[in-house]
């Protein structure tokens, strides 16, 4: 028992960790962007506004470079309600109409100064030493949520952009220099009491510090309760099952302290940790594998007491029984390594999008919708598998009553 209290004093610390980190003024996000005639507008963040409430944004945006034409140069906001038509518009002038707010641009001269990092523009080389003028402008604001008096009351997105619409009219793409940005948001609304609370984190993320808490608690006492229960039958039987779902319990313990941890940064800095979000990522991944495997192998059959694994040796060894045990595709090595590097594939694929947070699951992306029609074609395996397995002649009695309930 010695191992599971260490395991409930961890939780706790985890969890006063997360509920007594510091805050920071804002959400920070930095980029680089290069508008030209095919890129006529980027976008920097995306973000959400708690209902009824508002966010305060503050744009430095540095210039190495003169921009020569910057009558066009818009730093704009729009709330999700127009978004999907933004993205399907396929001119910059048709997509600002439909904007919510827009501030001009306007660039002043700061100082010379080298280039930032080693990337050299794509239009000039630079020799080395050479220094160029660097120009500056900031942008300040507020937007409301609801934007507009007609709109519901409810959470919001909020999309901020950077566009030249007059580079898809003129050609001075040669013109144009790259633009750094650094930008910060913060999301103000009022407590019960009438206080101005500033919270960096979006309004998405409200309710998801006590979720993954629980999550950890809930994961790690399956797992201490199925590893008991795997060394009090060491030298005896146990069903392949329990190593499973206990490596899936596990995994999804260790993605949900992994994201308490990314939060607890993110508070501290306004950026969190990439690393660390990227492994809770992997480790939902690999946890969703793991129970996929489980529920394909009950609809193939593979739930009889015969399914056991022992210690021993010769033929009869762990590794022998589980491959004997393995008679449908779902169960097999290959099937099963292919599902893992699936759902491992999803799980990077998502860290391409410059998120604050997982993307493993949300459909707005693409790695998100092909999960949810992976999840899809599992089921109809699992549900194909159940019926094969009760109508081939050879189920018994007490696997069909279960197959059917």
């Amino acid at each position: 028992m010695r191992s599971a209290s260490i395991f409930f004093h961890a939780c706790l610390l985890v969890a006063a960790c997360f509920l007594v980190s510091p805050k920071v003024s804002a959400k920070l996000t930095s980029g680089q962007v290069h508008l030209n005639g095919a890129k006529t507008e980027s976008t920097l963040v995306k973000f959400a506004i708690s209902q009824s409430a508002s966010a305060k944004i503050d744009l430095n945006i540095t210039s190495y470079g003169m921009y020569e034409d910057e009558k066009e140069l818009r730093f704009r906001v729009y709330a999700d309600d127009e978004w999907p038509k933004v993205k399907r518009k396929p001119l910059c002038s048709e997509k600002v109409t439909l904007s919510e707010r827009a501030v001009p641009i306007v660039f002043e001269y700061s100082r010379n100064a080298p280039p930032p990092g080693t990337k050299e523009s794509p239009r000039k080389k630079l020799k080395k030493g050479e220094w160029v003028e660097m120009y500056t402008a900031r942008v300040q604001l507020d937007i409301k949520n609801p934007p507009t008096p007609k709109k519901s009351r409810r959470v919001r997105y909020f999309y901020f952009t950077i566009d030249d619409c007059s580079l898809e009219r003129f050609s001075h793409d040669n013109k144009i220099p790259d633009i750094f940005y650094h930008i910060s948001v913060l999301n103000v609304r009022r407590s019960s009491g009438g206080e101005l609370i500033y919270d960096h984190l979006p309004a998405d993320e409200d309710g998801m510090g006590f979720l993954l808490v629980l999550t950890i608690g809930v994961s790690g006492t399956l797992t201490m309760l199925l590893f008991f229960r795997f060394v009090g039958k060491l030298g005896g039987e146990v069903h392949v099952a329990i190593l499973v779902v206990m490596a899936a319990c596990l995994a999804n313990g260790l993605s949900a302290l992994c994201e308490v941890v990314h939060r607890s940064a993110f508070s501290f800095n306004g950026r969190g940790n990439y690393a660390i979000d990227a492994l809770s990522s992997y480790f939902e991944s690999i946890s969703d594998s793991m129970i996929a495997l489980i529920l394909l192998s009950i609809g193939g059959g593979w739930t009889l007491p015969t399914d056991l694994v022992g210690g021993g040796l010769g033929k009869e060894t762990s590794g022998y029984k589980m491959m004997k045990g393995v008679k449908t595709p779902a169960g097999s090595f290959s099937v099963a390594f292919t599902i893992i590097l699936v759902h491992v594939g999803l799980a990077q694929w998502g860290r391409t999008f410059d998120d604050d947070f997982d993307t493993y699951h949300a459909l707005e992306h693409p790695p998100g919708r092909a999960l949810m029609t992976l999840r899809f074609v599992l089921g109809l395996m699992f549900i194909t598998g159940v019926g094969v397995v009760r109508s081939g002649g050879r189920c018994p009695p007490s696997l069909m009553g279960f197959l059917v309930r």
